[in-house]
């Protein structure tokens, strides 16, 4: 860091962002804005859930594909589709974990 300084901030809450779905909620947003009205910063409080509502739908599709290789004749094909789905759900155990947006998680 080069610098650092306190400056005044002006701190609004929104709570009309959303379209009430499950894909996306209606939530506060809070804004931080300088006191010429430039907008500093946005925390949206759903960011997070939106994110990890939209990684499992897209793993629990994918799981669903694989599953259909499953269902043919050749042994290897199953083999290799049951390991997939074994990946798939590790996966989506840790997209709905609580430290999933921790980056001390990733830099293991």
């Amino acid at each position: 860091m080069d610098t650092c300084k306190v400056i005044e901030v002006v701190e609004t809450s929104l709570t009309r962002r959303g379209k009430g779905e499950e894909e996306d909620p209606v939530r506060i947003i809070t804004q931080y804005w300088s006191k010429d009205g430039t907008l500093l910063a946005e925390v949206d409080c759903a960011e997070k859930d939106v994110l990890q509502f939209k990684m499992t739908r897209l793993l629990d599709n994918l799981r669903s594909h694989v599953e259909q290789w499953s269902k043919v004749k050749n042994k290897e094909v199953v083999d290799v589709a049951n390991n997939i789905v074994d990946v798939i759900d590790t996966c989506k155990d840790t997209v709905q974990s609580e430290d999933f947006f921790d980056l001390k998680t990733w830099r293991r």
